[in-house]
């Protein structure tokens, strides 16, 4: 059995993911830390069925921070 590709690599996502994070100004909307200070990551403010992650508007993301993405997903107290 071989392994799962990562759907975070695929070149969809990435152009997907840049262009959120290009509109928010490559800063967490959350706490305003920048690329330069922490990784940015993309955050779904919904789910839907049976769409891509890189299928979304773009309205439906936006750019958080790692600790404040996982914040929104209860992993950590906020």
């Amino acid at each position: 059995m071989g392994k799962k590709k990562n759907i975070y690599s695929n070149k969809e996502w990435i152009k997907f993911s840049n262009l959120v994070k290009l509109r928010d100004d490559s800063k967490c909307v959350k706490c305003n830390r920048s690329k330069e200070q922490t990784v940015l990551q993309v955050h779904h403010l919904r789910y839907i069925k049976k769409l891509k992650v890189w299928d979304y508007p773009l309205s439906d993301c936006i750019t958080l921070c790692k600790g404040c993405h996982a914040r929104e997903h209860n992993i950590i107290e906020p």
